[in-house]
């Protein structure tokens, strides 16, 4: 079987692709301290999901892993930890400027690549895709 046919080889090679461009793009506009799953963590803390367990599990790594990311975009200037009102042992994450900034330049490069897709594919198909993206996203998350 050639790698064209190999679907699970043609989906790796297609998000190694992305996850380079993306790592370039975020280089060139000023952020090479950025990768894609400190993305993930900025996404879910600018949605205020900010629970290392739940971040965790959501992201499919370790605690140990998000500790390590979560201080990672604190000593780079995207997040800041500020102690919980009601409970003085536990710290909440909220995005800095530089983190609001970088995910406003993230949302412009997602639409950005949203449009090269559908002028390569064309609205229908990349409407189409996306959609097959979701659901089979939601079908591994359920297992």
């Amino acid at each position: 079987m050639t790698d064209e046919k190999n679907i699970s080889g043609l989906i790796h090679h297609l998000s190694r692709q992305l996850t380079n461009s993306s790592n370039q793009k975020w280089k060139d506009i000023g952020y090479a301290d950025i990768r894609t799953t400190h993305v993930s963590i900025l996404l879910r803390i600018e949605a205020k999901e900010n629970n290392h367990n739940i971040l965790a599990k959501q992201l499919g790594i370790t605690r140990q892993a998000i500790s390590k990311l979560n201080h990672e975009l604190i000593e780079n200037g995207y997040l800041a930890v500020n102690p919980t009102e009601n409970n003085k042992k536990s710290e909440t994450l909220s995005l800095t400027r530089k983190g609001m900034e970088f995910l406003i330049d993230f949302k412009k490069a997602n639409g950005d690549l949203e449009n090269t897709l559908i002028k390569i594919m064309g609205s229908a198909r990349f409407k189409e895709f996306k959609s097959a993206l979701i659901t089979l996203d939601g079908y591994f998350k359920s297992k």
